[in-house]
């Protein structure tokens, strides 16, 4: 639920060409009410489609995406990087350096997140929430049958 819910809030800032590169524990609030809210925007930018690389190399290492070492342009990818070792840290207790998730179709979707190559990542985050959100029913199902 909770990846899910970052997902939609990934989804809001890709929509108006914003890439956070700093999703992480610490970047993430969840509310009495179980509002999802992703804080501390210090290191996102503004995606440019005609700049080839970032101008400044930022991000937290262990959850920063390869590109944002300087490989090329962050962009929603970027954010989609960060978000499969957060899903894998939730899951585990554990960098997916460490422990993999066991379930295999969350694995799946987070070794695709974690591709070094960007354009074999979910292009977007409404890609990977409808990923998620299918395994999350099917799951729910499995735990009320």
């Amino acid at each position: 639920n909770i990846t899910c819910s970052i997902c939609q809030g990934l989804y809001a800032l890709h929509s108006s060409g914003i890439v956070h590169r700093d999703i992480k524990p610490d970047n993430i609030i969840i509310c009495d009410d179980n509002n999802v809210k992703i804080i501390d925007f210090d290191i996102s930018k503004i995606y440019k489609s005609n700049q080839r690389s970032d101008t400044q190399t930022l991000g937290t290492v262990g959850f920063a995406a390869p590109e944002q070492f300087g490989m090329q342009q962050s962009d929603a990818r970027t954010d989609l990087y960060s978000l499969a070792v957060l899903l894998n840290v939730l899951l585990t207790g554990e960098h997916p350096s460490v422990k993999m998730c066991e379930n295999k179709k969350i694995l799946k979707a987070i070794k695709k997140c974690l591709s070094i190559n960007p354009d074999d990542r979910y292009s977007t985050a409404e890609e990977l929430y409808n990923v998620l959100n299918k395994i999350r029913r099917k799951l729910k199902y499995e735990k009320m049958s």
